[in-house]
């Protein structure tokens, strides 16, 4: 095999963390389909490609990263699967940063480190309010603020080493097989669905298929670096986003679920992600020309849906 073809055969090698996780189900077979070889970090690895990781000592299997041309960092505890404790908080900041930490150590003891990381971060690091908030805006006070931050300042400290870096800042993700849709379905369905707060708060989303094209978009476009909004230009708010949900499944939309009701339920965590007002734009996507799949919420949700 000569050098050139080697090399072309390492573009195709990506390390993918959270592989089994709702985005990394559908990430995983997407990247095959295009011809990557994908590997996966697991605590318990019970299959070929699948290499032991324990981010909260730090260490990993380095075979993992052993020519790696990228790695797509998604792992992280769920944020939105109920109350907050402190002991959930501290969870959801540690498994983000530990693990980030980990695979940034690993990759600085290399000869030869992957040429790109794209890690996850989300769009509530951006202040809540009514103003749009592109990749230059500043970030909030909340507390997922501070994790966006921290997840993401871990990142970037693999740039010390050479390796492009890329903060994916990502929207509501939807797809009926998990995430915020599929907890939203069966109340949609009754027809007891409806906005929820005010209606009036930014609802920046991005469908599944969408996201793994920009996830696969991150690692090939070398021009990119930084953070990166994963939302869809098509900005939309609570109300109608529910009224666009009620319309895809011929269900009316109408029942709100009250802010004091919310707050009352989920404490902070419905504070942070139900009720926040984040009016988010693609700003890197689209001066890049970026093409989104679907060319509205109406047109995504339709295909998505049956």
């Amino acid at each position: 095999m000569t050098e050139n073809s080697k090399s072309r055969e390492s573009e195709k090698v990506i390390l993918v963390t959270g592989s089994s996780g709702f985005v990394g189900k559908h990430l995983v077979p997407y990247l095959e389909g295009h011809g990557y070889t994908v590997r996966g970090l697991s605590r318990n690895p019970d299959r070929a490609g699948v290499f032991g990781w324990d981010p909260g000592r730090h260490s990993m299997d380095e075979a993992a990263l052993q020519g790696v041309y990228g790695i797509l960092h998604l792992a992280g505890e769920g944020i939105a699967s109920g109350r907050w404790t402190e002991e959930r908080k501290k969870r959801i900041l540690d498994s983000r940063v530990d693990s980030t930490r980990t695979l940034v150590e690993h990759i600085g003891r290399m000869a030869s480190p992957p040429r790109v990381l794209v890690s996850s971060s989300g769009v509530n690091y951006y202040e809540s309010g009514s103003g749009l908030r592109d990749e230059q805006a500043p970030g909030g006070d909340s507390f997922l603020a501070g994790v966006c931050r921290q997840w993401e300042s871990e990142a970037r400290k693999a740039v010390e080493f050479g390796v492009r870096t890329v903060q994916l800042r990502t929207g509501v993700v939807l797809d009926p097989s998990g995430g915020a849709l599929a907890k939203m379905l069966p109340v949609f369905k009754m027809g007891t669905g409806g906005p929820v707060g005010s209606g009036r708060q930014g609802f920046p989303w991005i469908g599944m298929e969408d996201l793994v094209r920009i996830m696969e978009w991150s690692l090939r476009e070398d021009s990119v670096s930084g953070p990166v909004n994963a939302v869809h230009p098509d900005r939309v708010n609570q109300e109608a986003f529910s009224k666009a949900l009620g319309k895809a499944l011929n269900r009316p939309a109408v029942v709100p679920l009250p802010a004091f009701v919310v707050k009352a339920t989920f404490g902070q965590m419905g504070r942070e992600t139900l009720l926040a007002d984040l009016n988010v734009v693609p700003g890197i996507l689209q001066s890049h020309g970026f093409e989104f799949k679907y060319k509205n919420l109406a047109e995504t949700l339709d295909k998505m849906l049956p």
